[in-house]
């Protein structure tokens, strides 16, 4: 993180969708597509979203660089 303009780390939220939710939405958002459109069943766009190759890669990898990445770790809160 970067410190404010006061000298603290400034705080901010991350929200997190269900995975189920992202991966429904995304084959639905790819599949009607003007270009590029996915052609394939929702079943292989599962299969190939839950191995991570589809665009933009594996949803799963995206949220753990930020756990990871984030120097916030004792103050982060999970809530659903």
């Amino acid at each position: 993180t970067t410190e404010s303009s006061e000298g603290r780390a400034p705080k901010f939220l991350y929200v997190v969708r269900s995975p189920l939710d992202v991966c429904v939405s995304f084959y639905h958002h790819l599949s009607h597509q003007v270009e590029g459109c996915y052609e394939q069943s929702f079943d292989k766009f599962f299969e190939e979203w839950l191995n991570g190759d589809i665009p933009f890669g594996s949803w799963t990898d995206h949220i753990s660089s930020y756990a990871t990445t984030s120097n916030l770790d004792s103050e982060k809160t999970c809530k659903r």
